[in-house]
């Protein structure tokens, strides 16, 4: 199933670079060459660097009240599991992130995996509030508005059913006690294991200090982002608002959370595309864009990642095998 899955990832990858390179105008893309601010890229690497340590320290507190973890270590495994993610499709590098964290910390997998599913909500979370307050001044296409209206219910629902999970799991604990009686004793006890590591990654959902720092760690995250992507604006010389950087940014993530291709190549640079069109930028000159933003943003990911493997005496084929075998059992 996941080499089906790569394989037609990659078919539809290479679908959408024929049509993002029709008509590339290389005239155009040497004008631009000449005119750049190379001189911009040094701190937009920079700042991928800090958005990657930023979204390490947020899983740290996210797991916080189940272990105490240290810094350069919750670093390494989310560099290592962010490594993984491009090299390969369908999330698995998620899936390498709960295998490292469970064998590095001894924590359960499932409490590990029930950590990267807050990640992805409040990821959710600051993406649709960073929508809204551009909203502002911008106004977003009917169909990509739906699109978020349909995130934010998805979102929101997410967290008020974890949210109440997390206060009321002994009730809910007692009430499946009396309605699973049915079940074998041994099947029952695996099944409560199971519940309460899940409880138990859900833990810094009862605590306001914790809530508090994992939302501002994910807005700075996502304003990092921003950051990067206005620079590159500046560096291009493109003629766009400030917050137009917000909305080529929340554009760009919505439009990759759709379509997963392996390493997001060719997604990427189509949502880019459609960011800058709607700031009226040619399609030569925001493939060119898409092009640097793709190196800025995955070049620091892929020397980090690979750094880290090294420093822990990590197997990446040992990893892949391991990641799509705990994707295979979890679908």
């Amino acid at each position: 199933m996941l080499k089906k899955k790569r394989f037609w990832g990659s078919v539809l990858a290479i679908a959408i670079l024929i049509f993002c390179f029709y008509d590339y105008d290389f005239k155009t893309v040497g004008r631009l060459a000449k005119e750049a601010n190379y001189w911009l890229l040094l701190p937009m690497a920079s700042l991928e660097i800090l958005l990657v340590f930023v979204r390490s320290q947020r899983w740290r507190y996210i797991i916080d009240p189940i272990k105490r973890t240290e810094i350069v270590p919750m670093f390494s495994l989310y560099s290592i599991g962010a490594l993984i993610n491009l090299s390969l499709p369908a999330l698995t590098g998620q899936m390498a992130r709960t295998y490292l964290l469970s064998k590095k910390e001894r924590i359960s997998k499932t409490s590990a995996a029930t950590s990267i599913v807050l990640e992805v909500l409040f990821d959710g979370f600051s993406l649709v509030g960073l929508m809204l307050l551009v909203s502002i001044v911008f106004v977003f296409p009917g169909w990509l508005t739906k699109w978020e209206l349909g995130l934010g219910v998805g979102v929101i629902a997410g967290f008020v059913l974890l949210y109440f999970i997390s206060h009321r799991y002994e009730s809910l604990a007692s009430l499946a006690k009396k309605n699973l009686s049915f079940l074998s004793p041994r099947f029952y006890e695996k099944l409560k294991d199971a519940w309460y590591s899940f409880v138990a990654g859900l833990t810094m959902l009862r605590s306001t200090k914790h809530l508090a720092v994992v939302i501002l760690f994910s807005l700075l995250s996502w304003f990092a982002r921003g950051v990067v992507i206005f620079f590159l604006v500046k560096a291009l010389n493109f003629s766009m608002p400030v917050w137009g950087a917000l909305v080529v940014m929340v554009i760009n993530s919505l439009l990759v959370m759709i379509v997963i291709t392996p390493g997001n190549l060719g997604t990427f640079n189509l949502a880019c595309l459609f960011g800058l069109s709607l700031f009226g930028i040619g399609k030569t000159e925001a493939m060119s864009f898409s092009i640097l933003l793709y190196a800025v943003t995955f070049l620091p990911i892929i020397v980090l990642g690979l750094a880290f493997v090294l420093k822990e005496g990590f197997s990446f084929r040992e990893l892949e095998v391991e990641s799509e075998a705990s994707l295979s059992r979890s679908t």
